[in-house]
């Protein structure tokens, strides 16, 4: 039984897995039974000791994560990490949020968590759809007990597409929990551009030598149906094929007048981003940049 020393907190679908797998072929870390634990937000109530025994660690290992990309959006878990481990190292690895927030609603299409007919129908509702959800969230529960449960929340996490791209709040929030020097922030665009660099500052900043890890692996493409799983199980149990054009792993590009419209809303949160993380420029196409 180990307590992690490090976590990959976020943000989804921005490169976590991609991130967590080749920080994980490094020989002095050892790695969760998944990749997921989803503890914080989704099994806390099974305790400290259930998390502990989550982690394969052998005598070469001298660090220990995991990557559950909520653990970053969600307030909560932000303040139970800190409770439970104060001296935790956290990464987090950002995206254009625009494409992030696209690529997130194709996700929830594919697993059957998104009713909407288009992803601009999905953004106008939004607002409203998580404004309910914090509403019950505040009502507690027949015990009189917090109301933030896992099964108030998650649809929360389904539907959060822009908001979760609003980043320099939960950075913000984490450097108050944790202290700046304990946060190193990635990027999804620049990994890909130059993974062996940023994949050594992650080993850095956790403590192991990046010359005794192996060839660098660049992120991982992640792949899309265009029917979720629940069109797919009817059309396997009447005994029809699924089509090709289905399952080529891509999805249609984004409206450009939705593009627009978004990188507008990031616009404050990018500024206040590019200043919070002192840089020139961000690394994908954002009104902070002009």
């Amino acid at each position: 039984m180990v307590k992690p020393t490090f976590l990959i907190v976020g943000a989804q679908k921005a490169g976590t897995t991609s991130l967590y797998s080749a920080m994980r072929q490094h020989p002095h870390i050892g790695r969760a039974n998944k990749k997921e634990l989803h503890f914080f937000d989704r099994f806390y109530h099974r305790g400290m000791a259930w998390y502990e025994k989550q982690f394969r660690v052998e005598a070469q290992h001298v660090q220990v994560g995991e990557s559950t990309p909520v653990y970053m959006y969600d307030e909560l878990v932000r303040g139970r990490i800190a409770r439970d481990l104060p001296d935790i190292k956290i990464l987090a690895i950002l995206r254009d949020p625009v494409a992030r927030a696209y690529s997130h609603f194709w996700h929830s299409r594919r697993f059957d968590q998104e009713s909407a007919s288009s992803f601009e129908e999905a953004l106008a509702v939004e607002p409203q759809r998580l404004e309910e959800i914090r509403e019950q969230i505040r009502q507690p529960d027949a015990n009189g007990c917090e109301g933030w449960t896992y099964p108030k929340v998650r649809r929360s996490y389904w539907w959060s597409y822009a908001d979760r791209g609003r980043y320099v709040a939960q950075l913000e929030d984490l450097e108050r929990l944790f202290g700046r020097d304990r946060i190193l922030v990635l990027t999804l665009e620049e990994t890909k551009q130059n993974p062996e660099q940023q994949i050594s500052a992650a080993l850095e900043h956790i403590g192991v030598d990046p010359a005794l890890h192996g060839e660098y692996e660049l992120p991982r493409r992640n792949t899309y149906s265009k029917i979720s799983r629940q069109e797919t199980r009817r059309l396997r149990e009447e005994g029809k094929s699924i089509p090709s054009e289905a399952t080529d792993g891509s999805y249609p590009p984004i409206q450009p007048a939705t593009r627009e419209k978004l990188m507008d809303e990031f616009a404050e949160h990018d500024i206040r981003l590019k200043k919070w993380l002192s840089r020139g420029a961000l690394p994908w196409q954002s009104r902070a940049n002009d």
